[in-house]
């Protein structure tokens, strides 16, 4: 099938990929989740789509809380400028198969709210990013994501309006450093020690090829696209379940964090963090961290590949 030509308007915010990243300072806070909310969230999420021949189950009973500094995002063709963004996202491992036969470790990023607007409509328009617009508090001095504020509902209800209101903010524990040591990829054996429950894989099978995802330098990212038809609202006229490989191009440092962070986190209506990824909080909304890095690299985001389509895209008619 021959695709017609994208159309380039002057003023529009979609650029074009593959998007080359340089400097992306990265904590991982690693947070105990639900494994059956989890695949509950998956199915609904990840394998939904009509005709779509992959099916993504989860890794690991863990969300990564991740806040992100990226320096400068460049894109294509070369040379027409750059932009930073911060983000702060919660995303966990997925594990593809293609029929009964597993295939690879993928990347699903759940919630992902970001501070730059124009990256919220290219993200989402190209690969279906979940991104939301919101306003963060940075580490003195710096654009590291120390908390994350977007727009809500709180409560389901009809006097209800939507509202800025803080989502997520990290403690750290007193006094804490940078980073206590460094860290090797094979250090993630410890998360099978930490993880419990009726996974999919043994926990030690999972973590070793989670290591392997990692020591390729390739980190595949699996999204849900979707366009809402216009003339059926509850239908959605393009819908497509794509893969995109995040290829690290140069590990400057990775780091553990000393032990004794956590995450304030909330669960309002219309952003359910706790609820739909099964994260484990105690009375007052906090997750302890079970593990965290700090990592710096360089990164491609790389075009991708439709795993399958649905909707009015696959001649499937609205209702």
């Amino acid at each position: 099938m021959t695709l017609p030509q994208f159309i380039e308007l002057p003023g529009s915010s979609v650029y074009q990929h593959p998007f080359p990243i340089e400097g992306m300072a990265s904590q991982a806070l690693l947070l105990h989740a639900d494994y059956k909310q989890l695949t509950k969230t998956t199915d609904l999420w990840l394998n939904s789509v009509p005709g779509c021949e992959y099916r993504y189950v989860p890794l690991l009973p863990f969300v990564i809380c991740n806040p992100v500094w990226i320096k400068r995002i460049l894109w294509t063709p070369a040379g027409q400028g750059w932009m930073r963004e911060s983000d702060f996202n919660f995303a966990y491992y997925v594990a593809c198969f293609k029929g009964h036969e597993f295939q690879s470790i993928a990347v699903a990023q759940a919630y992902l709210i970001v501070d730059n607007p124009l990256t919220v409509s290219t993200g989402r328009e190209i690969f279906g990013y979940r991104k939301v617009f919101g306003q963060m508090d940075y580490l003195a001095g710096t654009y590291q994501p120390t908390a994350a504020s977007t727009w809500v509902i709180k409560e389901a209800k009809p006097d209800s309006e939507l509202e800025l209101a803080e989502v997520a903010r990290i403690i750290p524990p007193p006094g804490w450093p940078a980073a206590t040591r460094q860290a090797e990829w094979t250090d993630l054996k410890h998360l099978a020690e930490l993880a419990v429950g009726d996974l999919l894989f043994d926990a030690f099978t999972a973590v070793s090829h989670l290591i392997e995802m990692f020591k390729a330098q390739n980190l595949p990212v699996v999204y849900l696209l979707q366009l809402r038809d216009i003339a059926s609202p509850t239908s959605a006229i393009f819908q497509a379940i794509l893969e995109s490989p995040m290829q690290i191009t140069k590990l400057h440092s990775a780091w553990f964090l000393p032990p004794g962070f956590k995450v304030q986190l909330t669960n309002y209506s219309s952003y359910p963090l706790i609820s739909d990824l099964g994260i484990r909080v105690d009375d007052t909304g906090a997750a302890e961290v079970a593990l965290g890095f700090q990592t710096y690299w360089d990164c491609v985001l790389q075009a991708g590949r439709v795993g399958g389509m649905g909707g009015g895209s696959a001649g499937v008619p609205a209702d």
